[in-house]
């Protein structure tokens, strides 16, 4: 079981160089790429992909608020290879 950051849009990798771990050269995996290395090597798959605007808070409660918007509106209309969490159970 996991949960790692992914590459998401043009818009988070933008303020991940300019802000976050990408400024510091940190790369990400794209949801593609997360499915095809873990297929690769289990054979038992679950994932889901979680978070659009929770990012961009300035602080916790920002945080907290965009990522309830995240989970009761957005979740509905975002498709997983923009969120920007991958979180997996796989088993061999």
């Amino acid at each position: 079981m996991f949960a790692e950051n992914m590459k998401s849009t043009i818009v988070h990798n933008y303020f991940r160089e300019k802000c976050g771990s990408g400024k510091n050269g940190w790369t990400y995996l794209s949801y593609s790429q997360f499915i095809d290395l873990i297929q690769k090597r289990f054979g038992n798959i679950e994932h889901t992909t979680s978070g659009f605007l929770g990012c961009f808070g300035r602080n916790k409660l920002n945080q907290f608020i965009l990522g309830k918007i995240d989970q009761l509106i957005l979740k509905q209309f975002i498709p997983n290879k923009y969120n920007y969490i991958f979180i997996c159970v796989a088993q061999k």
